[in-house]
């Protein structure tokens, strides 16, 4: 009796503790995120102070949103030809080399030139990352590694802004500097880890079109997350606004960003067990029929705090995508696939998160109910999706 208790007490700490390298991993892609969105937040104002027009601002922001998105499969061709580590790490020591421009006395065409460019460098760290998370990763515990992935972006995401605004308060430099600094250190983990067997990680070359087999087999993963991808391009262009016609401060709008991300650091290794033990399509389910019915309330709500506690809501019902559509591209790509797959998955994801930003934009001056409900429809589209999931069982 006690020795089935204690088997099972190690087997629970096994399982709650990362291997050395998936958390050399996770820390990379921590700082990899905080050095992201230090700078992030402070952009627009560092276009404005260069002559940009509000216009030009949002342009700016689209088109690097959509760069960023269209780097993302020649990255994972990248890490899935060559070595997954040093694609990543180099990537990773590009993208902060970009931070010295922004420092130079440079006329604003050339800022907007350098900030797209500076973007599509940034595409080259996430397919590889995932790509190497499901080299490391057993098949039964994939979608727990996914949870804990998203725990560190989440974290970045909590910490990042707020490093970005307090440097801001001293100077527009030490932002970019402090950037920079925080990707070089994102790099080092990834460079000196060891690398996956070779039986896991086939560096043989691999076509470079995306062939109609792959389409299909990734349809499923891009149809369920575009929903929640479509609300966070949507709460990223109007939900600032809306609070503020709302009689918000300006720290309750900040507050309610990062309650958004809350519930996907504390839930998602959770939700990642969940979806290993039982498989995707229940969390899923559960997910986007929630968010179907909460998201419409935004757009009836006219007290602040009850508009601050929708959005953890929110938070909470989407915590879960993450983990389920990268554990369901693990399951049906063979390692070889592995980073194109997911930087194809990328470039859908963010499509979606810009349509919702278009949609939700357009809408807004004319209804914001209109604008919210569009985020149902969209659960709706994304529910088709999900009975086409493999279950952990199937996988």
């Amino acid at each position: 009796m006690s020795t089935g208790t204690e088997a099972s007490r190690l087997g629970a700490l096994i399982r709650a503790r990362p291997s050395r390298p998936i958390l050399l991993i996770l820390i990379a892609t921590l700082f990899n995120t905080i050095g992201y969105q230090v700078f992030i937040p402070i952009m627009p104002i560092f276009l404005t102070r260069h002559g940009a027009s509000p216009f030009l601002v949002g342009f700016v922001s689209a088109g690097a949103l959509l760069t960023y998105g269209l780097g993302n499969f020649p990255a994972g061709w990248l890490a899935d030809r060559f070595d997954r580590r040093r694609v990543v790490a180099l990537a990773t020591l590009a993208y902060a080399s970009w931070f010295v421009i922004y420092l130079l006395p440079l006329p604003l065409p050339v800022f907007v030139v350098c900030r797209f460019l500076h973007a599509c460098t940034g595409a080259f760290f996430t397919p590889g990352a995932l790509a190497l998370l499901a080299d490391l990763s057993p098949r039964q515990q994939v979608s727990r590694t996914f949870g804990f992935y998203q725990v560190s972006t989440m974290s970045g995401l909590l910490l990042g802004p707020l490093m970005g605004g307090v440097l801001a308060s001293w100077s527009l430099n030490f932002v970019f500097i402090a950037a920079g600094t925080v990707c070089v250190i994102a790099a080092i983990p990834i460079w000196f880890m060891v690398p996956p067997p070779a039986e896991q990680h086939a560096e043989a070359a691999v076509t470079v079109d995306v062939q109609p087999s792959t389409v299909r087999r990734l349809l499923p993963a891009i149809t369920v997350g575009w929903a929640p991808e479509y609300l966070q391009g949507m709460l990223t262009a109007i939900w600032s606004l809306y609070l503020l016609s709302r009689g918000a401060a300006t720290w309750q709008i900040g507050l309610s960003f990062t309650l958004l991300a809350v519930p996907s650091v504390l839930g998602s290794i959770s939700l990642g067990d969940l979806i290993d033990r039982h498989g995707a399509k229940l969390v899923m389910i559960i997910s986007l029929v929630g968010l179907a019915l909460v998201a419409p309330l935004a757009g009836l709500l006219t007290a602040v705090p009850l508009l601050i506690m929708l959005i953890v809501v929110e938070g909470l019902f989407i915590a879960g995508e993450r983990p389920a559509i990268y554990s369901e591209v693990t399951h049906r790509f063979s390692p070889r696939e592995q980073a194109r797959a997911q930087g194809f998955l990328q470039t859908a994801l963010i499509i979606g998160d810009t349509v919702g930003a278009i949609v939700g934009g357009s809408l807004y001056s004319t209804s914001a109910v209109a604008a919210f409900s569009t985020i149902s429809v969209m659960c709706v589209v994304s529910l088709i999706g999900v009975r086409f999931l493999w279950s952990a069982r199937r996988a």
